[in-house]
């Protein structure tokens, strides 16, 4: 007897244990996964459990830097980013992953979160900043999307949407492009993106930098216009993300200069003049 039978029976046991309007994430389906199984519309991948998360999130780090980006050599400013990053996740409320912030070069301006702990900054993004507090406006925004498990709520219906339903067959590998393809290509909704600014600035001030790092990024990014800037085809309107920012600090000027980072000149010593 073939094996596919016995296969999608358990599946299909797996995937009954919820009625589709409750239906939760089920961790034994993720070994199925690795079988080659398709997935179901009732999974909810917002519920995968921290160890899960950081699995899918360092394969879908194997494939982007196997296969789209190239990791800086520069080991001072990897170590630089990575501080900078590490402060700020340990403010974070899910400070006990295992956070990794890598700078990969591309003249892209850009920025981008997976899961698990894995956040990206482009050396052209890195070009783009003036200093230290824009750069930890920037990675806290990414933080916020992993602390909002953005990319989980989004993976299960895209998956079904682009590898279809009668996708018997697809192994994880597939899986894993569709999840690398949505955190890189597929715009996040708005709610997630001014969730990850409202998450982003809290981090900020919990980590001592000042807060108008990130709102001083959003007005920067809004006078570029829309030619061409990934990190801009991505998200929100800036000007429109800027003015939710200031709200959230109810305009007080004072907040938002209160804390480091503000200071060009050590940035262009330590970035800068890497690049």
């Amino acid at each position: 007897m073939s094996l596919r039978r016995p296969i999608i029976a358990a599946i299909a046991a797996l995937a009954l244990t919820a009625g589709p309007a409750q239906a939760q994430f089920d961790p034994r389906l993720l070994n199925l996964l690795r079988g080659g199984i398709q997935l179901f519309q009732g999974l909810n991948f917002s519920n995968l459990n921290p160890n899960q998360e950081v699995q899918l999130g360092r394969q879908m780090n194997q494939q982007m830097l196997s296969q789209r980006f190239r990791p800086n050599r520069d080991r001072i400013l990897a170590a630089y980013v990575n501080d900078v990053g590490q402060r700020l996740a340990a403010e974070s409320d899910r400070p006990d992953l295992p956070w990794q912030f890598q700078v990969v070069d591309s003249r892209e301006i850009n920025a981008f979160a997976t899961m698990g702990g894995y956040v990206y900054i482009t050396t052209g993004m890195l070009g783009f900043l003036s200093n230290e507090a824009e750069l930890a406006g920037v990675l806290a925004h990414e933080i916020g999307h992993i602390e909002g498990r953005h990319l989980p709520q989004r993976l299960g219906q895209s998956y079904l949407q682009q590898a279809g339903l009668s996708a018997l067959g697809v192994d994880s590998d597939r899986f894993t492009q569709v999840a690398v393809d949505l955190a890189l290509n597929r715009p996040n909704s708005r709610s997630a993106e001014f969730d990850a600014d409202a998450r982003g600035l809290r981090i900020m001030e919990r980590a001592g930098y000042a807060p108008a790092g990130l709102i001083s990024v959003m007005n920067k990014l809004a006078g570029l216009g829309n030619n061409g800037i990934t990190f801009l085809s991505t998200h929100p309107d800036s000007r429109e993300r800027a003015r939710a920012l200031t709200a959230q600090l109810n305009g007080d000027r004072n907040r938002m200069n209160q804390g480091f980072g503000l200071d060009d000149w050590t940035y262009r010593q330590q970035v800068l003049a890497r690049l």
